[in-house]
């Protein structure tokens, strides 16, 4: 692999597991292959398994070393029109709130969320029912791994609208339809084994960016900002752990964040990987070009 933050260990599994690809084609599909196996429908998956990937293991760190004490807030924002598949499992189970969901667009997820948040008052008893069905459903099919950042680093996005949350970390969705999401905040020592990801957490997906080797691990992993014009100024931390359960507390803590977003497009791809590795740069000095001399 030529992931610097892919481990010996990791590297060897992952060619046991895509057959050692000798083509983009085959390690594209490798990784996809390795993503699914051993990492997204894993109840432990590879990159918390210490004897495979230690050297990226955020919260092994000594606090004095740049680890997040057990006591830092995390945030994710979860885009609640992605969980198809989990609201089809509540149909199926017949529990409370699920019952007949049928949907199976984007727009057809919306409408039916509609109906369930568009008043405030109804939110919390439903919000409830959701987080405890991803844990509910993660015993049976797990899907690793959670991504969040820092709630100190997402907090100064917060008092903007819900898409630049979305653009700052590097979140897109597949349609342009109005979409629901959440915020959720928790501590450190609730998500578990804190992790740096590498492109094997990710599989394929084409809008995850290698940190340089110059970016200490205590900073995780950074995600593309969607914005590239005007660009962004610094970057903001981006880490991964395996499914928790998320009390309604969770997301009360957040302010009780839950919105309906129209998003326009993704954007230029390109620009984007152009701007993030501009960035780099800047954050990072001269030593990023001579690691990645360009972005393509």
């Amino acid at each position: 692999m030529h992931d610097h933050r892919v481990t010996p260990a990791r590297a060897e599994r992952f060619d046991q597991v895509a057959a050692r690809p000798s083509t983009a084609r085959e390690l594209t599909d490798g990784l996809d292959s390795y993503y699914q196996r051993s990492v997204k429908t894993r109840r432990l998956p590879d990159f918390v398994m210490r004897r495979l990937n230690h050297e990226n293991v955020v919260s092994d760190l000594p606090t004095g070393g740049g680890s997040p004490k057990r006591e830092v807030y995390l945030a994710r924002v979860l885009i609640l029109n992605g969980l198809r598949l989990l609201f089809q499992y509540g149909h199926a189970k017949r529990i409370l709130g699920f019952r007949g969901f049928s949907e199976t667009s984007w727009s057809g997820i919306t409408r039916w969320l509609d109906e369930r948040l568009s008043l405030a008052s109804m939110r919390g008893d439903f919000i409830e029912r959701i987080l405890n069905l991803i844990y509910l459903y993660s015993r049976h099919e797990p899907f690793q791994p959670s991504w969040c950042t820092t709630w100190t680093a997402i907090s100064p996005f917060l008092p903007l609208r819900a898409p630049r949350w979305m653009q700052v970390l590097g979140l897109s969705t597949p349609s342009t339809t109005p979409i629901w999401l959440i915020v959720l905040k928790y501590q450190v020592r609730e998500a578990g084994t804190l992790c740096r990801p590498t492109q094997l957490d990710c599989g394929r997906s084409y809008l995850h960016f290698p940190s340089p080797p110059a970016a200490p691990l205590y900073r995780g992993g950074h995600p593309v900002d969607l914005r590239y014009n005007p660009r962004s100024t610094d970057v903001i931390p981006e880490f991964i752990h395996k499914q928790i359960w998320h009390p309604l507390r969770h997301w009360t803590d957040a302010g009780s964040r839950c919105e309906r977003v129209t998003l326009t497009s993704a954007g230029d791809l390109g620009a984007q990987r152009s701007a993030h590795h501009a960035l780099l740069q800047t954050v990072y000095g001269p030593s990023v070009p001579l690691w990645m001399p360009a972005c393509v």
